[in-house]
Order: C-alpha cells, then sequence, then structure tokens
C-alpha cells in the first residue's frame, strides 16, 4: 500500500497487482480431504492483513497454510515431521508430491527436483519456475522437518 502511495506522490506507474498461484484455497482443501487425511483448520490474518489458513494434524504432524485471497491463493507451505513409520514418511511424500504437481502443472521437472533435492541432504534449496519460487527447507536431521513452499512472485 505505502509503495501505491508513494508511486502516485511520485508520478511513478503503479507496481502491478500481485498474481497469485491460480489455485483457491477451496481446491487445496478438497484436494487435501479427496486424500483421507484431516486437518483441522483455523483462519486468521498476518500482521499485514492479509488473509492465513493453517490447517494441523498432530499424529502424524502435518501442517498446511494457505496464504493469500482465497480465490487465488499467494503462497502454500505444507511441513511434515518424518517419522519411525514408513506409511506415514510415503504418505506425507505422496501429499508434497500432489500439492506440487497441481500447482505447478506445467513444470515437467518438478517431481525430479524435488525427489533429488530431498535425497541429497542440502537443507534449503529454492527455484523460480513461471513466476513461482519453490523452496525446500529439509530441517530433518536439526528439526524434525521438512517443508515445501509455493509463493508467487
Amino acid at each position: 500500500m505505502r509503495a501505491a502511495i508513494l508511486a502516485v506522490l511520485l508520478g511513478l506507474p503503479l507496481p502491478a497487482a500481485a498474481q497469485g498461484l491460480g489455485v483457491s484455497a477451496q481446491e487445496i482443501r478438497g484436494l487435501v480431504s479427496r486424500l483421507d487425511i484431516s486437518l483441522a483448520y483455523e483462519s486468521g490474518q498476518l500482521l499485514s492483513g492479509e488473509s492465513r489458513t493453517m490447517g494441523t494434524s498432530e499424529d502424524p504432524f502435518l501442517m498446511l497454510e494457505l496464504i493469500g485471497p482465497a480465490s487465488d491463493l499467494r503462497e502454500i507451505a505444507f511441513t511434515t515431521a518424518p517419522s519411525a513409520n514408513a506409511a506415514e514418511n510415503v504418505e506425507a511424500l505422496g501429499i508434497t508430491l500432489i500439492l506440487l504437481t497441481t500447482v505447478m502443472s506445467d513444470w515437467s521437472d518438478g517431481v525430479d527436483w524435488y525427489t533429488e533435492t530431498l535425497g541429497s541432504g542440502i537443507e534449503e534449496r529454492a527455484i523460480r519456475v513461471d513466476g513461482v519460487e519453490v523452496t525446500i527447507r529439509n530441517y530433518a536431521d536439526v528439526l524434525g522437518v521438512v517443508s515445501l513452499s509455493l509463493e508467487a512472485l
């Protein structure tokens, strides 16, 4: 908002409106429920006033964060805590890959990039593809969590 006011005062062109990821909160929540995953959702706002919905489950630990307008999300983050239960880990990986391929359907190398990065032991890696920053944070050894975030630029 301040940038727009400053642009008008200085006679500069207004910044372009931020584009979202092209997917709605309803689509993502529907996808998660079709995967038979039960998350408890809470909605609120960030300090910036932007809408934020967070879905969590404790067993296994999963967290889904949806940021931006419900009709066109600006950011999606999915975090999981790897466990001793291999089936839970496979399920969490599946959810992550489904989210990645749903949002980034035109990125043919996305799954390979994700699984290669996860297997490499790199703690954090980001790439920009088609106006979206895709970030993996693999802190399984340090904090016990792995996350994928997709943020419209």
